[in-house]
């Protein structure tokens, strides 16, 4: 079996603390065997997402894609590139027989998101939060044992990507603001009479805009509560994965105790995720 560096795991968990510090934080609550699996599998991600942010164009960014596509196949083959990333990545992969199919949806969905996003209606905005946060959950899943990942536990990880997807693209709103990007539908700008001008300038309380981002955290809960309809179903071996679902129940409450108003500087950051993530850990609930 393949075995990365013991550098490569700090490498990644460093990667984690400055860009996913949410995850670096889920990742200190699983189980000691599992927190290199779990944090190769988010470095990995770490990576794509940033792709669209440190090139200068798109053909660039799908250059960037091409290069992790092959790099993905040596990873499989355990002979990655001299990559930390890759490296623990490998180690991953091969020492739990990881599908590749949810690491190629991946990057097919963020060789998509390098193009400005504009989506036309919620469901493919639902989409594209199943195609990367529920394949990140499905294949870390995979770590626990294929032979424990029914049906049931499947709809479970879709929700709940689903659920985190559309909580990171409202947190994210600052962001996109500053990027003039709009990841919100088409039919729900028209819906709200949203007024992009000013939704750019953060005046939500003069605009439309608060309606739709209460509705995209309404969509967001809806899918946790959904994912939670299959708790039953789920082995007690698989609930540190479903441990993402504490980062939705926290912002998701942030942002409506702070009005949806985006661009306040307390929405960005929780300082009890942590005791709450320790404290769901300890009653095994998600």
């Amino acid at each position: 079996m393949y075995k990365a560096e013991d550098s490569s795991f700090g490498y990644c968990l460093d990667l984690l603390r400055r860009y996913d510090h949410d995850q670096f934080l889920v990742n200190l609550v699983q189980p000691s065997t599992h927190r290199r699996a779990h944090a190769a599998i988010r470095a990995f991600n770490i990576e794509l997402t940033r792709i669209r942010h440190v090139v200068s164009n798109e053909d660039l960014g799908r250059l960037r894609i091409t290069f992790f596509r092959e790099a993905l196949e040596k990873a499989f083959a355990a002979t990655p590139d001299k990559q930390p990333v890759l490296d623990l990545l490998s180690e991953t992969v091969t020492q739990y027989g990881l599908s590749k199919k949810w690491f190629e949806r991946l990057l097919s969905a963020r060789e998509t998101d390098l193009s400005v996003p504009n989506y036309e209606t919620i469901e493919e905005v639902e989409q594209f939060a199943e195609s990367t946060q529920s394949s990140l959950l499905y294949a870390y899943l995979e770590t626990f044992g294929k032979q424990h990942l029914s049906s049931p536990v499947y709809e479970a990880a879709s929700h709940l990507g689903q659920s985190l997807g559309l909580t990171i693209l409202l947190r994210g709103t600052r962001h996109h603001i500053e990027s003039r990007l709009c990841y919100f539908p088409k039919e729900w700008i028209q819906k709200y009479q949203v007024d992009l001008p000013l939704h750019y300038r953060g005046l939500w309380k003069e605009s439309n805009s608060i309606n739709m981002l209460k509705k995209l955290s309404q969509q967001a809960s809806s899918h946790l509560t959904m994912a939670r309809q299959y708790v039953d179903d789920i082995p007690p071996l698989l609930f540190p994965a479903f441990l993402s679902s504490t980062i939705v129940d926290v912002y998701l409450a942030k942002i409506q105790r702070y009005n949806y108003q985006m661009l306040d500087p307390r929405i960005e950051f929780s300082a009890k995720l942590g005791l709450k993530l320790l404290w769901n850990k300890w009653r095994r609930i998600f």
